[in-house]
């Protein structure tokens, strides 16, 4: 299947607060979010020596892979630079597939090593390994803080998606849907303004260090909480099921962005919707979530009721969540997310935010993605997967971590 590359990401700083509404109890997902005080068995206690075992050598791997990141992104800047006089654009998606296997293997480690400092921040090391949890030294946590990370987290995600769309936009003119799929070989864009490119690509790296910062405190937050939850219940020491991103097998590396790809057996999985007190959805201004599995291509259907549960709405964004198998990625599973958006404002009406969403049992086929790469939490649904979480529930699970849009209208 021919892959064909749309672009870096690119990304923002932003610093928000976020306030998070619980769904009623009619409307939540019955499925464990990250949450191993609901686990049917205690497990056994987590062994640190072992952990420490497993992560050898890790430190010297996280300095090294940000080097050989930062070097081969500062090329790809350049040579994204260079598509004014004309390139190979097989050359820049190579690249760009390095650079997404690096960051897999980067993020994972470093999101390890950081939370295994918090476990130890917090615990006492005894002679048999195990972990015993400092009850004195834990911050008091409540699921709004914990709420209001994770959905800062997904303030970052939503910027970097619209700064992509900008990179997009500035490589292949405002018609880059449709012309980023006849892009093959030689190809020279004279009007290129390399200025503004640049200054998008670095709002990418900013972006980076952003979402760490606020990644950092999530894992944080969430680590204290599990501890007050397992001493909670007569536990004083760490068992193996409670951490954050360590029970989750590494990630896969991430479908190519831009690529093509033939999805198979697409499935339906859950529609989420997210809810805004502004005329447009704005992540700064969320007021609450909805999840459904009822699919429909209305999107006055999910605004109503959105508006019933929620007074102030104004806008809402629709994400239809489907899963396939995808055939040149070894039939691995993936998800593949159609986006909508639609305002109370009659000027502003309904637009989607890539492909358009016509019908709700979408073909298997060729499918072209953008992807927005390690997003995805480490969640315990009977085992451990990399998932969507909203509404507090664990779906559209994906090995490699990312959510997959598609740039391609449903067929």
């Amino acid at each position: 299947m021919k892959r064909k590359i749309l672009g870096m990401t690119a990304a923002i700083a932003v610093i928000i607060s976020l306030l998070v509404v619980t769904l009623p109890a009619e409307e939540k997902d019955n499925e464990c979010g990250c949450c191993c005080n609901k686990a049917s068995t205690e497990g056994k206690p987590l062994n640190f020596y072992d952990l420490i075992e497993k992560t050898k050598g890790w430190e010297e791997d996280v300095i090294l892979l940000e080097k050989e990141l930062k070097e081969k992104k500062e090329k790809l800047l350049e040579l994204y630079k260079q598509t004014k006089e004309g390139i190979q654009w097989k050359e820049i998606e190579d690249l760009q597939s390095e650079i997404e296997k690096l960051e897999t293997e980067y993020w994972y480690k470093k999101e390890i090593l950081f939370e295994i400092s918090v476990l130890r921040k917090y615990t006492e090391l005894q002679e048999d390994g195990t972990l015993k949890i400092v009850k004195e030294s834990l911050p008091e946590v409540n699921d709004f803080e914990v709420d209001k990370a994770l959905n800062t987290m997904e303030f970052v995600g939503e910027e970097k998606m619209e700064i992509k769309l900008e990179l997009y936009k500035t490589l292949f003119g405002e018609d880059f849907k449709e012309n980023m799929q006849n892009l093959e070989g030689y190809v020279v864009l004279p009007y290129l303004n390399t200025i503004k490119l640049e200054e998008l690509y670095q709002e990418m790296i900013d972006l980076d260090d952003t979402r760490w910062n606020y990644e950092k405190k999530y894992i944080e937050l969430i680590v204290s909480q599990k501890m007050k939850k397992v001493l909670s219940r007569g536990i004083k020491t760490i068992p193996e099921y409670c951490r954050v991103y360590s029970n989750c097998d590494p990630p896969d590396a991430p479908l190519t962005e831009g690529g093509e790809y033939e999805f198979l057996n697409l499935r339906k999985i859950r529609v989420w919707v997210g809810v805004y007190s502004t005329e447009t959805p704005n992540m700064a201004y969320k007021i609450g979530d909805l999840c459904y599995t009822y699919f429909t291509t209305s999107m006055h259907w999910y605004y109503a009721k959105a508006k019933q549960k929620y007074v102030h709405c104004r806008s809402i964004q629709v994400k239809w969540f489907y899963l396939g198998e995808v055939s040149d990625d070894n039939w691995k599973t993936h998800n593949l997310i159609w986006e909508g958006n639609k305002s109370s404002n009659p000027h502003i009406g309904e637009w989607y935010t890539y492909g358009r969403y016509t019908t709700t049992n979408p073909e298997n086929g060729d499918y072209v993605v953008t992807v927005n790469a390690n997003w995805l939490q480490c969640c315990y649904n009977n085992g451990w997967h990399w998932c969507n979480t909203h509404c507090h529930g664990c779906f559209a699970c994906d090995q490699s971590r990312a959510q997959n849009f598609s740039l391609t209208d449903t067929q």
